[in-house]
């Protein structure tokens, strides 16, 4: 019969540690274990916003993990909201915005605050003082145009064949036109000289032994020239041709059958 060693709660003389070595003892003899200690509780949930316990009053884990979740898709919706946005703002901004010309992040040059003055005014041109009118110009003829050589210079000299047909004293040298306006002189009948085309002739009177020079012819053409002149032998007519040139004629030969006449002729320009 086994003897029941615990004591009894009053026993007198026992401590604490006695009594365990006594329960050692007895666990050894009888082949008990000593009961496993309990598994550890679940950590507490902390106190819902309410003041409460937490768990299922919200969620618990999984409620917490899902706010976790939300909050980070709500995060990625505001960056790309943001990115957007940024991206957008150049293609809205105004057309009128002055764009980068030079290099990227070059600032712009700040505006001259230089004043800048008007331009000066021109000073008005004045008008060029009018030559005076000559004398020729008022009394309505027309000088000699550019280029022309000067009055009394020798156009022509030589040997000069008339007959009836009109030949041109303006030419370069005298030359039979027929009755053309360029036309000056030509024979009428066996022994007289006719104008054409406002061509006038003068029989020089012969007051000095030496032949006319230009000076002398034109101004007898001027005092009495006609459109016709009587051919007598050794005959010297001073004429004006149509384009005002100044001829001197000196008769040679008259040839009444074949109505010619020869003459030796001087032709001035009339300047």
């Amino acid at each position: 019969m086994a003897t029941d060693d615990r004591a009894d709660d009053g026993t007198p003389g026992e401590d604490g540690g006695h009594l365990a070595d006594r329960s050692r003892r007895n666990h050894g003899r009888t082949g008990a274990q000593p009961p496993a200690p309990p598994p550890p509780s679940p950590p507490e949930d902390p106190p819902g916003p309410g003041g409460g316990a937490g768990g299922d009053a919200d969620g618990g884990w999984f409620g917490r993990h899902q706010r976790a979740a939300w909050i980070g898709v709500a995060a990625a919706v505001v960056t790309a909201v943001a990115t957007i946005v940024a991206a957008l703002i150049p293609v809205v901004a105004p057309s009128d915005a002055p764009s980068d010309s030079g290099p990227t992040g070059a600032a712009a040059p700040a505006p001259s605050t230089t004043p800048v003055s008007a331009p000066a005014a021109e000073p008005a041109e004045s008008e060029p003082a009018s030559a005076p009118v000559s004398a020729s110009e008022q009394a309505g003829t027309t000088g000699p145009g550019p280029g022309a050589p000067p009055a009394g210079s020798e156009h022509w000299r030589g040997r000069l064949l008339i007959d009836s047909e009109p030949k041109d004293l303006d030419a370069e040298q005298p030359v039979a036109v027929g009755h053309a306006d360029e036309g000056d002189i030509f024979t009428i009948g066996a022994d007289e000289l006719g104008g054409w085309n406002g061509t006038v002739i003068s029989l020089w009177s012969g007051k000095t032994a030496s032949l006319p020079g230009f000076e002398e012819c034109a101004s007898t053409v001027g005092a009495a020239g006609t459109d016709t002149a009587r051919l007598a032998g050794n005959a010297v007519l001073c004429v004006r041709t149509s384009d005002g040139n100044i001829a001197r004629l000196q008769l040679t030969e008259l040839e009444v059958v074949d109505r010619r006449a020869t003459f030796d002729a001087v032709i001035w320009a009339a300047g």
